[in-house]
């Protein structure tokens, strides 16, 4: 698939996508629920039978919707849907009496509803396979392609219904379709983006990191590109803005909408402080009387799942260590330890020729880096708790596309970095298909991996 010939990269990418398709079905299937799934799906059937919002509030409700359709079409078995309780979290104990009406037809459900990541997975193959081979070259675009496909990160989570590995798709597609509107503010493109950022909204709540840092993007390449400069765009932003939060609205069905800052009742000590600043104020009650335009359950979703991280209600380990709060460095570590060593050899090549590059960084460059990277430093600086990897998923495709810079033009090394490049799917195809037990061969032995 490395190759300069114009043709083959169809084939290579569509044969690419074969093995990846059939790897994730063999995970799916040989593969149990993890913890969060059983909330996911019963959450998921809930919102289609009852047109409630309040199971699993805490991500956005669009990748369990479409993990519910096949299981509805198929058919399923529930006595009673839980009531809303904000005080707890009614999605597990949902959970409990789905696997009790089900029986071990619940696994089944499961892999059926588990199938609807995997096209997730396969448009991600194809967006980072385009962005790299547009950065870099077509072997880069390969070699991207390859490294998300093969992924032990990507494979493992891309054959569950946790809305991870969608939420790295929505960020790439957010980077394409973003750098491309700066380029061309036309209005097609406006509602184009519109919808790709309401997407990711309605996908992971971790992308409403997007309102600060589309406006901080087009302010810096703007500064330092006067064709960009000029107040259409800020203005046509503020669509893309509001073409998103519709599209929020309408994947929530219009429900409990427009509700003002008082009338909610927040668990979490920042909302609650932030409630109580605009409340106590007299020159800004005013504030906290106006109507919010976001869904009741899209607020209440991010106060509880703050609560979580302020409460200590969860242990966080780490080196053989317990303790109640996590570690700044928790993601950077488990990446270290979750994803092949040959991949690390290729970001260091990677970056040393982004160093050395003599032209400069185009503006889909920027805004890729832009809009990944800072996911990856919040979450890394919530250190309520650490548990799953995968929270900071979103952002794994810029390391792959740092990996793939390393193929940008011919290097006596070259044939190293292939070899990195098999040795990467090597690693990651000896412990399949459980994806998630991967470490890199110095700490895959039980006593080390089970220490770290």
């Amino acid at each position: 698939m490395i190759t300069s010939d114009t043709k083959s990269p169809v084939w290579g990418l569509a044969i690419l996508c074969v093995i990846q398709v059939s790897l994730l079905v063999l995970v799916n299937l040989r593969t149990t629920p993890t913890y969060d799934e059983w909330g996911h799906l019963p959450a998921g059937l809930s919102h289609l039978e009852t047109g409630t919002f309040h199971q699993y509030r805490v991500n956005p409700p669009l990748p369990r919707i479409l993990a519910a359709i096949p299981v509805r079409l198929h058919g399923y078995r529930v006595r009673d849907w839980m009531v809303d309780d904000y005080q707890a979290r009614t999605e597990f104990v949902q959970a409990q009496a789905f696997s009790r009406d089900n029986g071990t037809e619940s696994l089944k459900l499961f892999h059926i509803a588990r199938l609807s990541t995997i096209p997730w997975c396969v448009l991600g193959t194809l967006l980072i396979w385009h962005i790299a081979a547009t950065l870099y070259s077509p072997q880069a675009g390969a070699v991207a392609a390859i490294l998300w496909a093969f992924s032990p990160s990507i494979l493992t989570f891309g054959a569950t219904i946790v809305p991870d590995v969608p939420a790295a798709v929505c960020g790439l597609l957010v980077a394409i379709v973003f750098a491309r509107w700066l380029e061309r503010p036309s209005w097609s493109m406006t509602f184009a983006c519109g919808a790709a950022v309401g997407l990711a909204f309605s996908v992971k709540f971790t992308w409403f990191l997007l309102l600060p840092i589309l406006p901080l993007t087009l302010l810096a390449l703007q500064l330092g590109n006067n064709h960009l400069r000029g107040y259409q765009r800020w203005i046509r932003l503020c669509v893309i803005f509001g073409i998103a939060t519709t599209f929020l609205h309408l994947i929530y069905a219009g429900d409990r909408t427009f509700l003002s800052l008082a009338q909610y009742q927040f668990k979490s000590t920042t909302f609650a402080s932030i409630q109580d600043f605009f409340a106590n104020h007299p020159g800004l009650r005013v504030i906290a009387g106006m109507p919010i335009p976001l869904p009741e359950n899209v607020l209440k979703g991010l106060d509880v799942q703050k609560a979580d991280f302020e409460g200590g209600h969860y242990q966080s380990y780490l080196f053989g260590q317990w303790q109640s709060r996590g570690w700044w460095y928790y993601y950077l570590v488990g990446w270290l330890m979750k994803e092949p060593v040959g991949l690390w050899g290729l970001v260091a090549a990677g970056a040393w020729a982004q160093l050395r590059a003599a032209h400069p960084l185009s503006t889909l460059h920027w805004v890729v880096f832009a809009i990944t990277v800072p996911v990856f430093i919040v979450v890394s600086a919530e250190t309520g708790f650490n548990m799953h990897l995968r929270y900071v998923l979103p952002a794994l495709p810029a390391v792959y596309l740092l990996a793939a810079a390393a193929f940008t033009s011919n290097s006596p090394t070259r044939k190293v970095k292939c070899f990195l490049v098999l040795a990467f799917v090597v690693a990651s195809l000896s412990v399949m298909p459980r994806s998630y037990s991967f470490f890199p061969m110095p700490l895959a032995g039980q006593k080390t991996a089970g220490n770290c």
